[in-house]
């Protein structure tokens, strides 16, 4: 008759295996955070209780080919009533202006009281609510040197 070696797992190799688990739980906390960091929202400008935010967002979209920055726009609502804003993105590539001569402004974005409108990365969704900045696959002939929010207008509606 053979005896067979019984497995047991000691307490050093059990608290090697926890101690590898803590780290990789430290690290995954540690990436949330800095995603967090990279959407800090920093204000552009504010009117008549809306405000106009702006974060800089890495937009690699490799499902749809794209690889890019963009500058993501948020719109604030702090009224206590839905309103209807539009306005203009004036873009600066190069140290020119590229659109500041068209007199084209979107439609009108209804907000309702104290909400807000996002923009995001995915090329299916409001344009206005973005900015593009650089490319992540490509050289970069055009720099964005500057961006700014015109032609506000904001209606209430009765």
């Amino acid at each position: 008759m053979r005896l067979t070696e019984r497995s047991s797992v000691t307490f050093a190799q059990l608290f090697g295996d926890m101690r590898i688990l803590l780290s990789l739980i430290g690290i995954g906390l540690s990436l949330c955070v800095m995603a967090q960091e990279e959407n800090k929202w920093e204000l552009l400008q504010q009117q008549d209780g809306v405000k106009f935010y702006w974060t800089l967002s890495n937009c690699d979209l490799p499902s749809d080919g794209q690889y890019a920055n963009y500058y993501l726009i948020k719109i604030e609502n702090t009224n206590d009533s839905e309103i209807k804003v539009r306005w203009k993105n004036e873009i600066f590539y190069n140290g020119q202006c590229r659109n500041c001569n068209e007199n084209y402004l979107p439609q009108f974005q209804t907000i309702k009281a104290n909400s807000e409108l996002v923009g995001d990365c995915s090329p299916y969704t409001n344009q206005y609510l973005r900015v593009f900045h650089s490319w992540n696959n490509k050289p970069n002939k055009d720099k964005l040197t500057g961006f700014r929010i015109s032609n506000i207008t904001i209606q209430t509606p009765h």
